[in-house]
């Protein structure tokens, strides 16, 4: 396709394998820095901040889903896709790579052992609704991830309609769905720059949310780990030093190190 062809060659330049190793991609690596400074001003002033960054970061992507996912199932062939998407392969069922990318989805899209959950909840009242709270999570995340693969595979069944080739031919992951399966459905909408510009922004927008959840677990653990560590650091000062920490730890590490050591905050 030519949203494809856009992203192999133009955005990622690749080469034609492992022995040319190609050259520096420096728009990439501008784009690199300035979403680590975004993340930077999410977390400078605490996690007073932070909680109303996600009001908007983490709100306003859902309601573009939805306009999405109406989009995306108007289009030729989107009920093919959408009927690849919900009928279950039951001969898959007993290989054991099927249960760990299922386990995979679990741990990463609600963030289980990543330590987040634990240093965000750190922050709240001790007597709180634990209960409610987990169940609203785990039910949005669900529903969530229904509308999008939903969103996402009457795309797939539109491109597959359009190259007269098999739904399963066409299914990709990771960046390619982003950069290549979306901007295609993109291209189907009225104003389709207007809408890429949206859309781009609101991935912008999750990205910084895992991000910077990521990097508060290790700012907590400091806080906590150190007492007394803000009267000799500004907040900002403490976040940008963390900054540096952060990008040494891989996110097995990390999982190791804070979901042990962030402390509950009596209040």
């Amino acid at each position: 396709s030519s949203t494809q062809e856009f992203f192999d060659h133009r955005v990622l330049q690749m080469t034609d394998g492992i022995h040319q190793l190609g050259e520096l991609r420096l728009e990439l690596l501008g784009l690199l820095v300035g979403a680590w400074v975004i993340v930077y001003f999410c977390l400078w002033k605490g996690v007073t901040l932070t909680g109303k960054v996600v009001y908007i970061t983490a709100t306003l992507p859902i309601l573009l889903l939805i306009a999405f996912t109406v989009r995306g199932l108007s289009l030729p062939g989107a009920f093919d896709g959408v009927l690849f998407f919900l009928t279950p392969n039951w001969e898959r069922i007993t290989e054991p790579q099927i249960w760990v990318n299922a386990a995979s989805q679990v741990f990463n899209s609600i963030g289980i052992a990543f330590g987040s959950l634990i240093a965000f909840a750190s922050y709240n009242k001790f007597q709180g609704p634990v209960l409610r709270d987990t169940l609203i999570v785990t039910l949005v995340d669900a529903l969530v991830s229904l509308l999008c693969g939903v969103a996402v595979f009457a795309v797939l069944g539109n491109l597959a309609h359009e190259q007269g080739a098999a739904v399963e031919s066409v299914v990709a992951d990771g960046p390619g769905l982003v950069f290549v399966v979306f901007p295609h459905a993109l291209a189907q909408m009225p104003f389709p720059q207007l809408w890429s510009i949206v859309f781009f922004t609101l991935v912008v927008m999750l990205g910084v949310d895992s991000q910077f959840a990521t990097v508060e677990v290790i700012i907590t653990s400091v806080k906590d780990g150190w007492k007394g560590i803000e009267k000799k650091w500004t907040n900002e000062l403490l976040v940008l030093i963390n900054f540096k920490f952060s990008q040494k730890f891989s996110v097995k590490s990390q999982i190791f190190l804070h979901t042990e050591i962030v402390p509950i905050r009596y209040e």
